[in-house]
């Protein structure tokens, strides 16, 4: 039996190399990508919610469909199961209330008291009660980090201090998935993602692992390049006027860059916390990802406004890869020296990997990855 789950636990997927993993109606809380069993048991309130028919019904796939493209799920589905109908109506109606995105300007998110009043919309039958607790850590030290703020599926659910955030909630029944996002100076987003579809738990806890980002003010004016591949193992060029702010319009002038590469290591070893949930843009199947290494990096103006990049704009992108690193993408045996047509980015919007279209470069001498890419994350 520990042989099976450490199969399911390790097979993953990066790059285009794909390996589909299927859904197992247990319970699960994914924290840093490990998976582990939840015991599930009656929670002494009006029913067992583990035996909530409709909400047993509920797959895996139709919960991040939920979340990403609720019209992926047979209509048919959705209006004989009014558990999974309210959560779907509860995800679009906050999405709607939704004034400015995560990715446009560092306090971007949804409203804490906005989602309030979508909760308050819903079925009150179906809405649990949840609590959450995290630790958050520097990701080499252990050490707390003091303050930054807490996104539960972009809400801004509140400020942590000294390394400590907890807090009750309400929450929809049958779309009891939860990502996590940290946020706070001097670090890249961290990530870690939840799921309490299958199990009566009302308690969601974790460690969120931040690591420190590289932060530099560069100038727009002219062609910019990002990082150093022996130092940061990464560069980025950026072209000039290949950024855009929210009215679209070329930017120019002085940016704050926050720049956080993180190793394949980093991420296959949960050292980083980061969600490693994607969607195969072919068949709309959900996998996960066997990470090689990526770089986010954010330009972020005087007041606050983060950079787009523009329609048709292409960014290139250059990785400097350990051994380690270069045999997770599966490029030494598989694709040595050729050309890949495809890479993958975090949709920190809708927080899952997408895939992304490019011609891939590999120099299986020198360990690098090379991508011309139309997504900044």
């Amino acid at each position: 039996m520990k042989k099976i789950l450490l199969l399911f636990l390790f097979i993953f997927v990066f790059s285009c190399s794909k390996t589909e993993i299927e859904n197992k109606k247990q319970g699960e809380n994914i924290s840093s990508g490990a998976i582990q069993q939840e015991e599930t048991s009656s929670t002494g309130g009006l029913y067992n919610i583990v035996e909530e028919k409709n909400r047993v019904e509920i797959s895996m796939d139709d919960l991040d469909s939920a979340f990403l493209d609720s019209s992926k799920i047979p209509e048919e589905k959705i209006k004989t199961n009014p558990v999974l109908e309210n959560g779907i109506n509860f995800i679009n109606e906050l999405k709607q209330v939704q004034k400015v995105k995560v990715t446009e300007h560092i306090d971007g998110g949804i409203e804490f008291s906005d989602y309030q009043k979508v909760v308050e919309k819903s079925n009150p039958k179906y809405i649990r009660d949840m609590r959450i607790s995290l630790e958050i850590l520097d990701y080499k030290t252990k050490e707390k980090i003091k303050s930054g703020k807490v996104y539960l599926n972009n809400v801004k659910f509140g400020e942590f201090k000294d390394g400590v955030f907890e807090k009750e909630y309400k929450w929809p029944m049958g779309i009891e998935k939860f990502t996590i996002m940290v946020r706070t100076d001097g670090y890249g987003d961290g990530f870690l993602a939840l799921n309490a579809l299958y199990g009566d738990s009302d308690f969601n806890f974790g460690q969120v692992l931040l690591k420190k980002s590289l932060e530099q003010e560069v100038s727009l004016d002219s062609d910019v390049k990002i990082g150093n591949l022996e130092k940061h193992k990464f560069s980025l060029e950026v072209p000039k006027c290949s950024l855009v702010d929210k009215e679209g319009k070329c930017y120019r002038g002085k940016v704050k860059v926050k720049s956080n590469y993180i190793s394949g290591e980093d991420v296959n070893n949960g050292l980083v916390s980061l969600s490693m949930r994607a969607v195969r843009t072919d068949n709309a199947r959900y996998v996960y990802l066997y990470s090689g290494g990526m770089a986010f990096n954010d330009f972020i103006t005087e007041n606050g406004e983060m950079l787009q990049l523009g329609e048709g704009k292409k960014l290139k992108v250059i990785y400097q890869l350990s051994d380690a690193g270069f045999r997770a993408f599966g490029e030494i045996e598989s694709y040595p020296g050729r050309s890949r047509k495809g890479y993958w980015w975090y949709d920190k919007n809708n927080l899952i990997w997408k895939e992304g279209k490019s011609k891939i470069i590999i120099d299986t001498d020198k360990r690098l990855w090379t991508a011309e890419m139309e997504n900044l994350y």
